[in-house]
């Protein structure tokens, strides 16, 4: 009997391994596993200062042994950006900065356009890609009257001394502060009039007067009438 020779193909399995991908883009780690026959995988995105889009790590690591069906978790680095914070309150701008990974500082622009603490914008800009170590500037409204009051109100503090219109007051207490506009608050204060007379300190009678300070931009006194 007379026997036909026949080739014979054995085909021999063998396991997968998880490739060598950090470093690599996400579409090459895509390649790469797709060609090992994995198919459960999932990108996630975490801030990296490193190109957008760089595999950081994979789990299970790089040379592990798994069924073509087994989770596969890719991280991918994705930039820091600057939250668009404008018309919250500097806490509120605080806490989403801190949130996207970035540290802060304010910067006060003298505003009666804008109620006090509203966030006019930041530098840099709202969506900016940028790195960890990038300090955003918060540019926050403050109120030029509210400014003005409170140093006129620190100007005539009881047991100062101003002169208006010429006449020296012992201040006794500081009666209303207005802010009128204009860098200009006006003011009513009680105090003693006083003069020196031959080197001696004369005081007459409490009597109440008004007044208007007048401050510059860099917030010096201009004039007081």
């Amino acid at each position: 009997m007379l026997f036909r020779s026949a080739e014979v193909v054995i085909h021999i399995a063998t396991a997968r391994a998880i490739p060598v991908i950090v470093g690599k883009t996400k579409e090459e780690a895509e390649t790469a596993l797709a060609d090992e026959g994995y198919e459960n995988v999932a990108f996630e995105g975490e801030r990296s200062d490193e190109p957008e889009g760089t595999v950081l790590s994979v789990t299970p690591e790089a040379g592990t042994r798994a069924k073509s069906t087994y989770a596969i978790v890719v991280k991918v680095a994705e930039p820091y950006v600057v939250p668009d914070t404008t018309a919250m309150n500097i806490d509120a701008a605080a806490a989403a900065i801190q949130e996207a990974g970035l540290r802060y500082d304010v910067s006060y622009v003298d505003t009666e356009s804008q109620p006090e603490g509203t966030v006019l914008g930041t530098q840099p800009a709202a969506g900016s890609k940028v790195t960890s170590d990038t300090v955003v500037v918060v540019s926050v409204a403050r109120a030029r009257g509210a400014q003005l009051m409170q140093l006129t109100r620190a100007l005539l503090s009881p047991g100062s001394t101003i002169a208006i219109d010429g006449v020296s007051y012992d201040i006794d207490s500081l009666d209303s502060v207005e802010y009128l506009g204009n860098d200009t608050v006006a003011f009513t204060v009680t105090g003693r009039p006083f003069t020196y007379f031959m080197g001696q300190y004369i005081s007459l009678d409490s009597r109440q007067v008004s007044g208007q300070v007048v401050w510059t931009a860099d917030n010096g006194i201009a004039d007081i009438l």
